[in-house]
């Protein structure tokens, strides 16, 4: 099972703007992807839930999601299955709660290798935000006040 390490990456872009502005990187406790033959797969579990969630192997990625992080804010509001499973739908292309044009902008990024941006809901009503950088390096999971 992965294990989680807090870190500080300066050099990650953010969300920019209506929504998010900052642009600033928020504090993030980490897992690591991994691949399987061509396929990612990321292996992931949040620290003190037990749950373990492989995306790809219910709905194949469309992208590779690099190491899994999320942010000690999003880790204490988001329910782990519910997170893991948005990243499941974020890896399938299925960016949840977003606009059509946004929609189609992620749809886009996807072909061309650009940042994707995902938005959800918890059952609880929260709305958090998946972000896989354009270098397929990271994938963040945040709330909006991560910003």
């Amino acid at each position: 099972m992965p294990q989680f390490e807090e870190t500080h990456d300066s050099s990650r872009q953010y969300p920019t703007g209506s929504a998010a502005s900052s642009g600033h990187p928020p504090e993030l406790i980490c897992s690591e992807a991994i691949y399987s033959g061509k396929s990612p797969l990321a292996r992931s579990s949040l620290p003190g839930t037990g749950i373990v969630v492989e995306v790809g192997a219910a709905r194949p990625p469309k992208f590779p999601l690099g190491r899994l992080v999320i942010t000690p804010a999003a880790a204490q509001v988001i329910p782990a299955d519910e997170a893991l499973s948005a990243v499941a739908r974020h890896a399938a292309g299925d960016w949840g709660n977003v606009s059509q044009p946004d929609w189609l902008t992620n749809d886009d990024a996807l072909r061309h290798g650009d940042r994707l941006f995902s938005v959800y809901r918890t059952s609880a009503n929260e709305t958090f935000w998946i972000i896989t950088e354009a270098d397929r390096q990271v994938t963040t999971i945040l709330l909006p006040s991560d910003y």
